[in-house]
């Protein structure tokens, strides 16, 4: 089990399903039941202008999430989720909570040893300390597919309540059990954590490639305040290797405040296993007027955020080495 700092719920479920498996323009809403609640965003559309003032917090909501509450790029190894619960990031925690409930799930409830071309199941697991989560799963053992949706109705566990409902659909391969692609679909997903409600619109698509996971995602994150977060056309690529974990990402990110930024990976972020934080790697941040920002890994326990806020190349923001706790 990986140990996870802020991440999009996307890596959270990658991960979760294969591992229990294998151990037999505007901003329209997520997918899954596309109800009269879905979110939708109504933010500024156009370019944001990258300035002093708000550099930090552009770079910082794009790769944390931040106000919005959404992680997309860090996934260090060989710890527990529940390791991290004092970063209080409401996409971690209820990241946490969908991940542990999906791992109760019963994927092979006739035993390893019965084929049927198809197996359906249904199950409700009780929350740790209130509320309860109902599972119904659809398995073709011929054709290697399986579908399910799992229904949060006030779920509480370590104190967050989650309720809402996510479906997720995908392909395995038959022989060894091994996901090969999967799907995710939530809407009006909400989750309330010292008193204070996000919700979730989303969709999230997953491949394994040649040793590498390949994830592209539309995600929409509404904060306490109401305000909505547009995460458009995020690409990530994983790749392990001895000893760490590589990552790759491209995007464009909506601040309701600002507008967009377009960003991609400059220089290869890598986590070391040992690590909590990437301890190198680079990701430029581009928005209008020739306007930029980078986000620099120092090293495993500080970043840096530079810009260009008058497009003529020249940094003219620096924020210098500073906690990656303190970045957002």
């Amino acid at each position: 089990m990986k140990k996870i700092k802020p991440l999009a719920l996307i890596i959270i479920l990658a991960f979760s399903l294969p591992y229990i498996y294998g151990g037999c323009g505007g901003g329209g809403g997520g997918g899954g039941d596309g109800g009269v609640d879905s979110l939708s965003y109504s933010g500024i559309e156009s370019a944001a202008d990258i300035t002093s003032g708000n550099a930090q917090e552009i770079v910082a909501s794009a790769y944390f999430g931040a106000d919005a509450g959404v992680g997309t790029i860090v996934i260090p190894e060989n710890q527990g989720i529940q390791d991290h619960n004092n970063l209080d990031v409401p996409i971690l925690t209820v990241a946490q909570v969908l991940d542990n409930a999906i791992h109760q799930v019963n994927l092979r409830p006739y035993g390893t040893n019965t084929i049927s071309a198809i197996i359906d199941d249904s199950d409700t697991i009780p929350g740790e300390c209130g509320g309860s989560a109902f599972y119904t799963i659809r398995i073709d053992d011929v054709a290697g597919t399986f579908t399910g949706k799992m229904t949060f109705s006030d779920y509480c566990e370590d104190d967050i309540i989650l309720s809402g409902r996510a479906n997720f659909s995908g392909s395995f391969d038959i022989l060894t059990g091994d996901i090969l692609e999967l799907s995710i679909f939530f809407n009006n997903l909400s989750e309330t954590n010292a008193g204070e409600t996000y919700r979730f619109d989303g969709e999230i698509n997953i491949v394994e490639s040649g040793g590498s996971i390949l994830i592209d995602l539309e995600l929409l994150i509404q904060n306490p305040s109401g305000e909505v977060f547009w995460v458009n056309n995020y690409f990530i690529t994983l790749t392990e290797g001895p000893g760490y974990e590589d990552v790759e990402a491209t995007g464009r990110f909506y601040h309701p405040n600002y507008g967009y930024v377009d960003f991609s990976t400059e220089v290869t972020l890598r986590t070391l296993d040992i690590d909590d934080w990437p301890s190198s790697g680079t990701l430029l941040f581009e928005g209008a007027n020739n306007t930029s920002a980078r986000l620099i890994a120092v090293d495993a326990l500080t970043a840096q955020v530079t810009a260009d806020t008058d497009g003529d190349t020249i940094v003219d923001f620096d924020t210098g080495p500073i906690n990656w706790e303190d970045l957002y």
